[in-house]
């Protein structure tokens, strides 16, 4: 479904991504871990079309998505979650939703078939529905930006740090939609922090650190010993001699 090969990737002057290359493969999850600075944000917003790529490759199910706007990219079927959630606060939920819908063409029984999808995801969305939504809670926010996204019918979801701030009890709520959503094929990239949801969710794991892939496998295999925390911390593994 992606394929990304030797993409460097920055702001400025200042290259934040080098040579980095990874795959999700079509209705799998595969996860970006790494420390605070490793450039995992930079990697999806690179994907997402909002910061150009330098260098390197991106291919989306078959075809270079080139140096596509986000628009472009997300009415071919890409869909970010950002970090910070970044709801339209001044709208209500239901506005939310429909304004994502609508951008990606998705109108009259479409868009109602859409939204059912995502209350029976996230409920309290349709709880909430004529709220606006800076009156939500975070975890709330956190099921609309999902739900948002969701609203696109996207084929590929691009999920930036989906626990963060989250009370545990939320955060099992926020997985379990991710889960059934993995169970339904759906493609997604996860960078998150909680390494250990990450490895629970992912079929594939990429360990980020400080712009370069240092480690990559199964969950089972990246999880063995110390070698996640060599990666995590940009410690290179040295083979014997």
């Amino acid at each position: 479904m992606l394929e990304v090969s030797g993409l460097h990737a920055g702001y400025g002057s200042s290259n934040v991504l080098h040579d980095v290359s990874l795959d999700v493969a079509s209705g799998a999850v595969s996860a970006v871990v790494g420390p605070n600075g490793a450039g995992k944000s930079t990697l999806l917003n690179t994907i997402a079309g909002a910061v150009r790529p330098r260098r390197g490759t991106i291919v989306f199910d078959g075809a270079s998505t080139g140096r596509a706007a986000p628009e472009d990219l997300a009415a071919q079927g890409i869909a970010l979650v950002p970090e910070g959630r970044r709801i339209f606060a001044g709208l209500t939920v239901g506005d939310n939703l429909k304004v994502a819908a609508v951008s990606c063409g998705h109108r009259g029984a479409e868009l109602e078939a859409l939204r059912e999808e995502v209350f029976a995801l996230f409920p309290v969305l349709k709880e909430r529905l004529g709220s606006a939504g800076g009156s939500l809670s975070g975890g709330q926010q956190q099921q609309l930006a999902l739900g948002r996204a969701l609203m696109t019918k996207p084929r590929l979801l691009l999920l930036d740090e989906p626990s963060l701030g989250l009370a545990p009890r939320v955060v099992d709520t926020v997985y379990e939609g991710l889960a059934t959503l993995r169970a339904r094929g759906m493609s997604m990239l996860l960078v998150e922090q909680n390494v250990g949801r990450a490895l629970e969710l992912a079929q594939h794991v990429f360990v980020l650190s400080s712009g370069r892939v240092t480690l990559s496998g199964t969950p089972a295999e990246v999880d063995v010993g110390d070698r996640l925390e060599q990666a995590y911390f940009g410690v290179r593994e040295t083979m014997p001699s």
